[in-house]
């Protein structure tokens, strides 16, 4: 049995409107436009000025649904010279209440959850990929590694709002971790080390991640025979 379209509009307008500083006005635009067409136009339960607050700025966005079944937004004060409302073209296309039987019904707001924790994670396994081929670029140039971040150059703190970073110089090698400090993110450590003797070494290099969200930083990549591999408690990042 289908959950009724009323439920379903009431939670996504409830959800948008909880959301409205993660998503785009298109998005919310086509959101409510989606949940409002589900639903009958014409109940009393619909009819009015709908408002979203945005919880840190207080910026806000309205709704109207008017009684002959149109739907205006007015955006928020101050984006134009002159006041305006826009009118979003949808059309009712069914007597149908209910979703279609065998559809799925997902949830907005653990969706957008799940791409941000994703957004946050990726931040930590990109910057500290982008400090191990840098580490590549200097050694290439200067014939060793650095651990001091502005002189490596490449535009990235030791710490942001989710990650602390770290260099640590060895002997022809340097380990770089990225642990997370926030609880839905992994934590990562990279090596970034010579092959080979002489003139004919290149620089190598293997990235880990923990397996499941951490705050703890990983151990560190092991050289064995010149073959790298990844500590105990991560795996390496494809």
């Amino acid at each position: 049995m289908g959950k009724p379209a009323s439920q379903v509009g009431g939670s996504l307008f409830i959800i948008i409107a909880m959301q409205l500083t993660r998503i785009t006005p298109i998005a919310i635009l086509a959101s409510f436009s989606l949940g409002i067409t589900a639903c009958n136009q014409a109940s009393s339960q619909w009819q009015g000025t709908w408002e979203f607050a945005n919880p840190d700025t207080g910026e806000t966005v309205q709704f109207i649904l008017s009684e002959d079944q149109k739907v205006f937004f007015l955006p928020p004060e101050g984006l134009g010279p002159e006041p305006v409302a826009y009118e979003i073209p949808i059309t009712r296309v069914s007597d149908a209440t209910t979703v279609p039987e065998g559809m799925e019904v997902i949830d907005l707001a653990a969706e957008i959850e799940k791409s941000a924790a994703q957004a946050v994670s990726s931040e930590g396994a990109l910057s500290v990929s982008a400090l191990m081929r840098a580490q590549q670029a200097y050694h290439l140039e200067k014939g060793e590694f650095t651990d001091d971040f502005e002189e490596l150059a490449v535009g990235l703190p030791s710490e942001t709002d989710n990650f602390a970073y770290t260099m640590t110089l060895g002997e022809n090698q340097i380990a770089i971790t990225g642990t997370a400090k926030v609880e839905n993110a992994k934590s990562y450590a990279g090596l970034v080390y010579l092959a080979g003797e002489g003139p004919q070494s290149m620089s190598q290099a293997i990235l880990c991640t923990t397996e499941a969200d951490s705050t703890t930083t990983p151990d560190l990549p092991e050289l064995d025979n010149g073959e790298a591999t990844c500590g105990g408690d991560s795996i390496p990042l494809e």
